[in-house]
Parts: C-alpha cells; sequence; structure tokens
C-alpha cells in the first residue's frame, strides 16, 4: 500500500507540473500484453523489458534537439510520460527506475516544473541505491534547495552525498564543494545535518562529531 501510494504521489506531481506549465501530459497506455505495442496519439506503448522502455524515452528526449517554444514544451511533457511509463510498467527494476525518474527530473527541471522536478529527483534517491543516481539526484535536490534559498535543506540533501560511503569519491567531492559554497554565502548562521555530523559554524565547515553549542537548527 505504501509503495503504491508513493507511485500516486510521484504521478500526480508529474501531472501538475505538465498542467502548470501548460502542458497535456501523455498517459501510459492501458497495460497490454507484454511487448505489444500500443499506439495512438498521447499513449506510452510497453514494451518487452525496462531496458527497452527506458531506450523508447531517450529517443523522444532526443526528438526534442532543434524544437522551440511550444513544440518543445510538447515533445518534454512525452518524454516526461515516457520515463514515467517505465515505473508503472516496471515497478520492481529499482536501478532502472531510478534512472527514469531521474530523467524525468531533468526533463522538469529544465522546463520550470519545480516541484515536479524535487520530487522525482527525491524518488531516484529512494530507488537508486547501488546506482550512480542516488548521489547526483541527491545533488540535484540540493541545488533545488539552494536556488530557493532553503539553506537548511541544502546541506541536508548535499550532507547526504558527502557521507554515502556507496558513493563514488566524485559525488561526495561535489556535495562538499556545494555544501561549502552555500555555508559561505550564509556567513554567521550555522547549520547542521544530525544525521551525517556536517557542521557549518561562523568560521569553519568541518566533518565530526558536532557539539551543541556549534550547532543552530
Amino acid at each position: 500500500m505504501q509503495h503504491t501510494l508513493k507511485r500516486l504521489a510521484f504521478s500526480l506531481s508529474i501531472i501538475t507540473s505538465c498542467l502548470a506549465l501548460g502542458l497535456v501530459p501523455a498517459r501510459a497506455a492501458d497495460s497490454p500484453g507484454a511487448g505489444t505495442p500500443v499506439t495512438g496519439e498521447g499513449s506510452v506503448p510497453q514494451l518487452e523489458t525496462a531496458a527497452e522502455q527506458l531506450k523508447h524515452a531517450g529517443s523522444i528526449k532526443q526528438s526534442m534537439r532543434g524544437l522551440v517554444d511550444e513544440e518543445r514544451s510538447a515533445v518534454r511533457s512525452r518524454a516526461v510520460a515516457a520515463y514515467q511509463a517505465v515505473l508503472d510498467f516496471f515497478p520492481g527494476e529499482s536501478a532502472t527506475c531510478a534512472e527514469a525518474a531521474f530523467r524525468a527530473g531533468e526533463l522538469m527541471r529544465a522546463g520550470g516544473a519545480i516541484d515536479g522536478a524535487l520530487a522525482s529527483f527525491t524518488n531516484a534517491r529512494q530507488r537508486g541505491g547501488g546506482t550512480v543516481f542516488k548521489a547526483r539526484s541527491g545533488l540535484e535536490i540540493g541545488h533545488i534547495h539552494r536556488r530557493g534559498d532553503d539553506s537548511k535543506a541544502a546541506l541536508d540533501a548535499y550532507g547526504g552525498v558527502m557521507e554515502d560511503v556507496n558513493a563514488l569519491p566524485g559525488y561526495r567531492d561535489e556535495g562538499r564543494l556545494w555544501a561549502g559554497r552555500v555555508w559561505h554565502d550564509n556567513k554567521g548562521r550555522a547549520s547542521v545535518n544530525p544525521q551525517s555530523g556536517l557542521c557549518f559554524g561562523s568560521d569553519k565547515a568541518t566533518i565530526g562529531d558536532c557539539h551543541p553549542s556549534e550547532t543552530t537548527i
């Protein structure tokens, strides 16, 4: 039930974001037999495997090249729906779903649908254990909060990447870089991620044990 509710919330966030952009989101076709393509305007065919479904969505994304204005927005909406179809048709394929959610988030962010992008990146981070998309989504979540002037949420997201022992060193370093930049831009105000022990004080940014006198929430 909880998994179904999360999928529903993610789908609703995409629909809401598309409508906010003045787009009509494409719908995933009613599930036919596996491998049976469904045609028709606004439908997404169900393919044999999650990998094929992801590739199909990627081909729609690639078709955005050279398009502008309403035409580009319409294809972006189709691509988002196609990536969402990966999650709808193959919910058990966590790694592929993580990439699909991440790619959908990129598209929505580029189209200005920030709430939908945030929901999609959060979904990708939750599903992306063991893939690069967990760390990449954490960074994107941090960027969204940073641009929205929510320094604590940004530091929490960047700190999560820094403390992810399974993340590639480059992503952990990037999390540290952006966390330091947020701290620098908010000098005089301390913030902390209690789970990671990421401390930012008035004159330092350290990883380690945080003492109450050194932090404010």
